[in-house]
């Protein structure tokens, strides 16, 4: 069968429908009249033969959007926010209310020892005491109130020159000169409801307590004294230049002339190597392993704590901390750190 083009197919419909002239005579003897013969209107007509008209305007059915009077003209490039704060904002829609964000950075703190607190538990002691920490730090923020949880594991040296110290209830012979090169390295866990202060949660204020738990090392010296004026033991009192360290057990120069009181006792071996060395030496507390009372673990809680936080942008957050520790005292800090991609 032979294939017909789309211009032979049309050529042969319009010869089917528009009717050829006869070659005969009409009846009554016209001469073949085109309106009577086969006018186009009558016979042919383009209406009349089925053809469709296409309008070149058609009418749009679809009801037109209604502008919401509520809502807030559409900001233009450059005016007030920028479009990625408008990327922002969707991307904040599209976040969980309880999704997680890590951060990594460091935190630092100055512990800070009054000397009342010693004053409290015993006669003498150090005077106020300073402490630094410092170390890595990783927190935890997940929630829709935001719980803070840090992880840290800050290095704290409780080196400290001789003082003397001794038991509230014991008489003045039992004075020591004390010395500390303690090192405390602490694994602690932070608890922090964050509560913003502003729309955009740039700051916010924390409030919450830390646990952990510090491994112990260094020394802790122990050295019997005597005072170096027995005529003034009054005015001596916690003044470690009043005192000097005794050479072993019954040092002759220990006795007191007047009372016969022997400071320097066989009670215990706390004697240091060098007795004209002002700083205390020779005898080391042992620790609770080896029978002492030098603890190599140590617990650390601090209640409370207030902190205010700082996030400029969501990469990058800053904190400034407050607080007390019953294992430390007082303390004030600065943590920072960025967002991990995770």
């Amino acid at each position: 069968m032979r294939r017909l083009s789309f211009f032979s197919l049309t050529v042969g419909l319009a010869l089917a429908v528009v009717p050829h002239a006869s070659s005969a005579q009409p009846v009554g003897g016209g001469s073949g009249d085109t309106k009577a013969s086969g006018d186009t209107k009558a016979s042919g007509d383009v209406k009349a033969s089925g053809s469709i008209k296409v309008d070149d305007n058609p009418i749009d059915t679809k009801k037109p959007e209604t502008a919401d009077p509520n809502a807030p003209p559409k900001k233009q490039f450059g005016e007030g926010d920028s479009p990625l704060d408008d990327l922002d904002k969707e991307k904040d829609k599209e976040k969980k209310p309880n999704a997680t964000e890590w951060f990594l950075g460091a935190r630092f703190r100055d512990f800070i020892v009054p000397h009342f607190m010693f004053s409290l538990f015993a006669s003498g002691g150090p005077n106020n005491v300073n402490i630094f920490s410092g170390g890595p730090e990783a927190t935890m923020k997940t929630g829709s109130f935001e719980m803070d949880m840090s992880f840290t594991v800050p290095y704290a040296d409780y080196s400290m020159n001789g003082f003397m110290f001794k038991n509230k209830k014991e008489p003045t012979e039992a004075y020591e000169l004390v010395g500390s090169s303690l090192k405390l390295f602490t694994f602690s866990l932070d608890l922090l409801g964050a509560i913003p202060t502003d729309k955009k949660g740039i700051f916010q204020i924390l409030i919450g307590g830390g646990v952990g738990l510090s491994g112990v090392s260094g020394s802790l010296w122990r050295n019997q004294v005597y005072p170096k004026d027995f005529n003034n033991i009054n005015t001596a009192g916690d003044d470690p230049s009043k005192w000097k360290k005794c050479a072993g057990p019954d040092d002759p120069n220990g006795v007191d002339p007047k009372t016969k009181i022997q400071y320097c006792d066989s009670s215990n071996n706390h004697f240091g190597k060098d007795p004209n060395n002002p700083k205390p030496d020779g005898y080391s507390e042992p620790t609770w392993a080896n029978g002492g009372s030098l603890p190599f673990i140590f617990p650390y809680l601090a209640l409370p704590h207030i902190g205010f936080r700082i996030a400029p942008v969501k990469q990058f957050q800053m904190r400034i901390d407050t607080g007390f520790a019953f294992s430390g005292g007082f303390y004030v800090g600065f943590a920072a750190g960025g967002k991990l991609p995770i």
